[in-house]
């Protein structure tokens, strides 16, 4: 099922500009575009929409005060040209604040957020948390396309200068990023840096040495700054 979005922003290059990021996600659909918050009020109030993508600076009214005007607000991604208000957006508790001009990749983190806390707001028991994190799936933009990729699907991350390669289990894809941001956007759960240049998926390790871990048959090595860590969560003793 698509993620149901609605655009508000007067300016109407930065409503193009959005409307063609959120076309080229095939989880996403627009439902319906405005540029005045006011003429939205009624629209959201008598339609489901998951996802609101709104422009903070507006004649009318300010995008922070619209979002506190709504009874029951969808997930809010705030657009605007100045910075400063990114902390009054995250009061609101945003999914994300993007600053102008926009770039797709920022983009793409953004709804990499909104998805990962769409998952987590449905995990109910243990059990369900660990099979449902199987299912659910991160986009990423290599140089040609952008690819749903399903977490189950991940081996292992490999950090290559200003880019990462997700090993997946039939290919691989090569992306601009850092292992840094894989951390806060894969769960904990499931996913552990073990190396500055390594990160892998705990349910694929097929065998741990106090130096390195193997993932079908690929030896991947245990830094210092992180062995103790990894070495209590794989549950390996050190001596």
């Amino acid at each position: 099922m698509k993620v149901k979005c609605v655009i508000i922003d007067d300016e109407p290059i930065a409503r193009d500009i959005i409307r063609d990021y959120i076309l080229k996600i095939n989880e996403l659909e627009i439902i319906a575009e405005f540029n005045k918050p006011t003429e939205a009020l009624v629209f959201l109030n008598e339609n489901k929409t998951d996802l609101l993508f709104l422009d903070i600076n507006m004649p009318e009214i300010n995008g922070i005060n619209f979002a506190k005007s709504l009874s029951d607000p969808p997930a809010i991604i705030f657009t605007t040209a100045y910075r400063e208000y990114a902390a009054n957006g995250f009061e609101l508790q945003a999914v994300d604040y993007l600053v102008k001009p926009i770039p797709f990749e920022r983009f793409l983190k953004a709804v990499n957020h909104y998805f990962r806390l769409h998952f987590k707001s449905a995990e109910m028991t243990t059990a369900e948390s660990r099979e449902r994190q199987e299912e659910e799936y991160i986009l990423l933009k290599d140089s040609k396309k952008t690819h749903k990729v399903y977490l189950g699907d991940i081996k292992y991350i490999e950090s290559d200068g200003d880019y990462i390669r997700f090993y997946l289990q039939n290919s691989k894809i090569m992306v601009r990023g850092s292992l840094t941001s894989m951390e806060v956007t894969l769960p904990s759960e499931l996913f552990l840096r073990i190396h500055n240049s390594y990160m892998i998926n705990l349910k694929k390790v097929n065998a741990v040495t106090l130096y390195s871990v193997e993932i079908d048959g690929t030896e991947l090595p245990i830094s210092r700054s992180h062995k103790e860590k990894v070495l209590k969560i794989l549950n390996i003793k050190s001596y």
